[in-house]
């Protein structure tokens, strides 16, 4: 199991932007020309309209029923009231010359004679743009980073395991942050922010060598006594993984050795039939032991008459009959 952990910090820039100006207000007249027996209440926080522009009012306002002055002809008096009244949002566009502030929650008559009126130009409104951190400028950069280090500490891994002969199972990796942090948070003025993320990624893998021997092995325990594979080679092993479990380092993996059994014969006892022997009669020799069904000597030099007397100089190979 490799276990590799890492941080890297990089440089961003920031492309938010928000408007830090200043919301435009004033005083104006509150017209209640609707209803000559009660006041007309108008909740805090109310909207009202005018020029195309929101505004709200900053307090309760209760303007007084109005006054009947007489009935033929009728002639009625609005009761009035000042309040204030502040853009909801910034920018020197909500100073507004005079004008007629309509109240949308109210409708029919009562909207066209419940209003608010301004005898001047609301102040105090300006616009100013700073740049600040947005969250896609983090959410960016973090993604970025990661697939950064990410493809960094995997080079490293595979390097690693190559160099150790191990072989990786990418089904196993697993990788989790264990760090992040940035410079400026949202919404903070900055042209440029920093952000620093750690991660760490495990890959198990497992020697593809040490493997295949453990399953040479285990075939060969797996033969009756007189039986031997000929020639058994790695190559001959398949495998597929089964199952990987991270929790507890292990992975399970299906085998199979396609390898060639015949009947045992034992090296060393061709070995010292072939010790000083003619070259000339030692295949014969060898082809009357239990078991062979052809020999075949190479000696070198081929001019020398005589199979060494030195038992050690013998190698034998074992190959199994062509069908």
């Amino acid at each position: 199991q490799c276990d590799w952990s890492s941080d890297v910090c990089s440089s961003d820039l920031a492309t938010g932007k928000k408007d830090v100006g200043t919301k435009a207000s004033g005083e104006i007249t509150f017209y209640n020309d609707y209803d000559p027996q009660n006041a007309v209440i108008i909740p805090s926080g109310t909207t009202l309209t005018a020029s195309g522009k929101s505004f709200i009012t900053e307090s309760v306002i209760t303007i007084p029923p109005a006054t009947v002055v007489s009935l033929y002809p009728q002639k009625i008096n609005p009761g009035t009231v000042k309040g204030t009244i502040v853009a909801k949002e910034s920018g020197d566009s909500y100073n507004i010359a005079a004008a007629k502030f309509v109240i949308p929650a109210f409708s029919g008559v009562k909207q066209e004679k419940v209003y608010g009126q301004s005898t001047a130009a609301l102040t105090g409104g300006t616009t100013k743009e700073i740049t600040i951190v947005g969250q896609n400028d983090i959410d960016n950069g973090k993604k970025t980073l990661d697939e950064e280090l990410d493809t960094a500490i995997k080079a490293e891994i595979s390097a690693s395991a190559t160099t150790d002969s191990v072989k990786l199972v990418t089904s196993s990796i697993e990788k989790s942050e264990i760090s992040f942090t940035t410079s400026k948070n949202v919404d903070e003025e900055t042209d440029k922010f920093t952000i620093k993320i750690g991660i760490k990624i495990t890959e198990m893998g497992f020697s593809e060598s040490d493997m295949q021997n453990l399953v040479l092995l285990k075939s060969k325990g797996m033969l009756n006594d007189d039986e031997m594979y000929v020639n058994p080679d790695p190559t001959q092993i398949s495998y597929d993984i089964a199952s990987v479990d991270n929790e507890n380092g292990q992975i399970k993996i299906n085998t199979k050795f396609s390898g060639k059994k015949g009947k045992k014969i034992d090296g060393s006892i061709i070995q010292n039939l072939l010790v000083r022997s003619k070259y000339g009669s030692a295949e014969s020799r060898i082809e009357a032991v239990d078991g062979v069904s052809d020999a075949k000597i190479v000696i070198s030099p081929k001019s020398w008459p005589m199979l060494p007397i030195l038992k050690q100089r013998i190698k034998v190979n074992f190959d199994y009959q062509k069908e």
